[in-house]
């Protein structure tokens, strides 16, 4: 029996046991007695013989409700956090899925400035930002400033009147999606 034991609650997995056909039971004994354990939750499952059981292997992994009618999938077998509370890591797909619902909520870029003469972007502090800057075309075309490629105070008044955009981009591998949130576009205007 492995399992993680805290004070206010354990979970525990038994050894997988190959058995035969026929009927089978179970017994799940107290062993410490000071009266004050409680029984929450108990499973007991059952495998086909293809069952992949590799750790960090994603698939689609069958989902059962109580009537053990299939409701779904899951992304991988036990190494989530979000299937077995032993775990101490999130699956890639739910590490995915939490990033992409928090960037959905936040913004990359807190601000752009003058200050000095000069644009300063305060961003996130996240590794895995890239910055461009663009000068804005008619008919929303831009043009990047490649001079400014990553940095995060520029001199734009020295470019002359328009508009200018700066954009920030999030790179990191438990997003492989793509999506756009991963990047954030403030524009600027000089007059």
């Amino acid at each position: 029996l492995n399992g993680v034991f805290t004070k206010d609650r354990s979970f525990f997995r038994t050894k997988r046991v190959p058995l035969s056909s026929g009927k089978h039971s179970l017994k799940i004994i107290d062993n410490n007695r000071d009266g004050d354990n409680v029984l929450a939750f108990a499973n007991g499952y059952a495998y086909p013989k293809t069952y992949n059981f590799t750790k960090g292997v994603i698939g689609a992994f069958n989902v059962f409700d109580n009537g053990q009618r299939q409701r779904g999938y899951r992304p991988s077998d036990n190494m989530c956090l979000m299937r077995d509370m032993r775990s101490k890591v999130f699956c890639p797909v739910d590490q995915e899925n939490i990033w992409v619902r928090f960037l959905k909520r936040i913004s990359l870029i807190d601000s752009v400035k003058e200050i000095d003469g000069k644009h300063t972007l305060k961003t996130l502090d996240l590794t895995g930002l890239s910055v461009k800057w663009f000068k804005k075309q008619r008919r929303n075309n831009r043009v990047e400033l490649t001079q400014f490629a990553d940095k995060r105070s520029v001199d734009l008044n020295s470019l002359g009147k328009g508009k200018y955009e700066v954009e920030v981009h999030y790179t990191t591998s438990e997003i492989r999606l793509k999506t756009d949130v991963t990047t954030d576009t403030r524009e600027i205007k000089i007059k």
